[in-house]
């Protein structure tokens, strides 16, 4: 699998009840399972994923993007990509709002309301990822990090 090639993706997070000041949004509060949609057009494509895993388990401690603020208090627990040259993110965003989006968090750069959503928990999270993907023509490759969350998705 070549990371290296552009595309889109969801980062599936868990947070525990914590409090963050995301960057100019200013403090959150979060707690529960979370779905981020990002897009890897630029160089590098896709291996952006690796960088928030990186963020995740403390090898890297720049906040430079809003994910990272929450990526530095939360466990990212799997991800989705698909690979495409597509500017797709808005439209997957608007598949995965779920009415519990934390405004204004990862879309400074769109008119989307938000690109973070909080799910009931890890099994309908895959679901909403698996549809927004495939309503937009797509084929999501989802990795989850951890066996031991595979029971909560049937949760």
């Amino acid at each position: 699998m070549d990371l290296s090639q552009k595309g889109i993706y969801t980062l599936i997070i868990k947070a525990n009840e914590t409090t963050q000041v995301v960057g100019a949004i200013g403090e959150l509060q979060f707690d529960g399972v979370y779905l981020y949609i990002g897009s890897a057009l630029g160089p590098g494509g896709l291996k952006r994923i690796k960088r928030h895993q990186e963020i995740a388990v403390g090898i890297r401690d720049v906040e430079r993007w809003h994910i990272d603020y929450l990526l530095s208090k939360a466990d990212l627990v799997g991800y989705a990509f698909s690979f495409t040259e597509r500017d797709v993110e808005c439209k997957i965003a608007g598949a995965l709002d779920t009415n519990k989006s934390v405004q204004k968090f990862g879309c400074s750069d769109c008119k989307c309301e938000s690109h973070l959503f909080k799910t009931k928990n890890l099994g309908e999270g895959v679901n909403k990822i698996k549809k927004a993907y495939t309503n937009n023509n797509l084929k999501p490759e989802i990795k989850l990090l951890d066996d031991e969350i595979e029971n909560d998705k049937e949760n």
